[in-house]
């Protein structure tokens, strides 16, 4: 059983053009930073977090977030996940939302996943619905 895990750190400043302060720039920089992490526990169970910061460019505030995830495989290219995740900063009021979902792998590079979710409090929607695809250009 392989139980391997990985730590990232990644960090993105946003180049605007115009000058801070005027109706044609920001007023801020723009920024964020994100921790990420994945542990597998066994050959169909893993876990995952993300715990970050972003700045928009128009508020000096940070819009903190985070989420953590369990996945696990119920056969070779079917994948189901649970996922906690929400957004907080100083002046607004929290968003938490819970989510589950299918991810199905058609092509090595090439994923589609649905998922379904409530949100946990006020601010969050009552409950959403997500469908996507995912391809992967470089390995």
């Amino acid at each position: 059983m392989d139980t391997s895990g990985c730590a990232r750190f990644d960090h993105r400043k946003s180049v605007c053009c115009g000058s801070f302060g005027t109706d044609h720039g920001p007023t801020h920089i723009a920024s964020d930073f994100r921790f990420a992490g994945t542990k597998t526990l066994s050959d169909r169970l893993s876990t995952g977090f993300n715990l970050g910061a972003e700045w928009d460019g128009e508020i000096a505030l940070a819009h903190i977030f985070y989420s953590y995830i369990l996945g696990f495989r119920i056969i070779s290219d079917l994948a189901g996940f649970a996922e906690l995740y929400g957004y907080v900063n100083e002046e607004d009021t929290p968003d938490h939302r819970f989510d589950a979902g299918l991810t199905y792998l058609v092509a090595e590079r090439f994923q589609l996943d649905f998922s379904a979710g409530l949100g946990l409090n006020e601010k969050a929607p009552d409950w959403f619905i997500s469908a996507g695809m995912s391809l992967r250009l470089f390995q």
